[in-house]
């Protein structure tokens, strides 16, 4: 497998988009750093996150630079970079005020950063925007970064929340065993 996403990376195949390739190069770094080369990994994260930054440079609007963000994020991240990723997604929530996603990305930065309590805010406006499943999702890390700052009730009532929106969707976008993971998690919280 090594091998073969070393010749991806190098070659990448005609019709590849920067995703594909971006993809790619993030799994290759993956094996590097689990074989313990993190030099070659750093190499690879760099080489990711120059062709994610180039592609959301040469992007006609805010929303189209969007489809960027996460693969960037992930790689600032793994890069040690967290700051940066913070910054772009402060100048992404401003351009797009109405995204979840930007919202949502920005929280889960904040969580990767260690800032829990700076989370909730963007975290919560991810969840006023969202529906469905997603929002779901968003209402699950919410009540992580509640319980990482010790706030018990809102983490409990965001829980609740999130049991009672997998319960109610409609049978066709219902996940079963995200709702039994939510469940649990639930229970877990309310266990003296």
């Amino acid at each position: 497998m090594k091998r073969r996403l070393e010749e991806l990376v190098d070659a990448p195949p005609a019709g590849a988009t920067v995703d594909d390739r971006a993809d790619t190069i993030g799994l290759y770094a993956e094996v590097l750093k689990g074989e313990g080369n993190a030099p070659g990994a750093r190499a690879m994260e760099e080489k990711r996150l120059a062709l994610l930054v180039a592609a959301a440079s040469a992007a006609s609007t805010p929303e189209e630079a969007q489809t960027y963000d996460y693969a960037r994020m992930n790689a600032l991240l793994a890069l040690g970079r967290g700051e940066e990723a913070l910054a772009m997604f402060e100048e992404r929530t401003k351009q797009l005020p109405k995204s979840y996603e930007a919202q949502a990305r920005k929280g889960s930065t904040l969580v990767a950063l260690g800032r829990h309590k700076e989370a909730l805010e963007p975290l919560s406006k991810a969840i006023e925007l969202s529906y469905g499943p997603r929002r779901l999702r968003y209402l699950a890390q919410k009540a992580k970064a509640q319980q990482a700052i010790l706030d018990r009730a809102g983490a409990l009532a965001t829980l609740e929340e999130e049991v009672l929106g997998w319960r109610g969707l409609p049978a066709s976008q219902r996940d079963e065993a995200r709702l039994a993971d939510a469940e649990k998690r639930l229970a877990e919280a309310r266990a003296p």
